[in-house]
């Protein structure tokens, strides 16, 4: 982890963070993919980080040479992204 401090500009920050979204969640779901034969046409983003709109970028700017739909969940259509794993737990 980099500690916060003064020493970065904002603008130094907001590279570190888009940085570190490609790295993680972008590539991982990068290489998750590699698993099917062919891609799905759509991917859906549920929990609290599909309401990140930097992160739902970076994931469709990382699969961009995919042919590939990137969304956001919307829990029985009231929720948005939250929830869906304690909507699957009731259902």
């Amino acid at each position: 982890l980099v500690p916060f401090s003064g020493k970065l500009a904002a603008e130094e920050w907001r590279s570190l963070r888009l940085a570190i979204k490609q790295e993680t969640v972008a590539a991982n779901i990068g290489r998750c993919l590699t698993a099917f034969e062919e891609p799905p046409s759509a991917l859906v983003l549920a929990g609290g980080g599909a309401l990140d709109d930097e992160l739902m970028r970076t994931v469709g700017e990382a699969l961009r040479g995919i042919p590939i739909v990137v969304g956001r969940a919307n829990i029985d259509g009231v929720h948005g992204p939250r929830f869906a794993v304690a909507r699957g737990l009731v259902a």
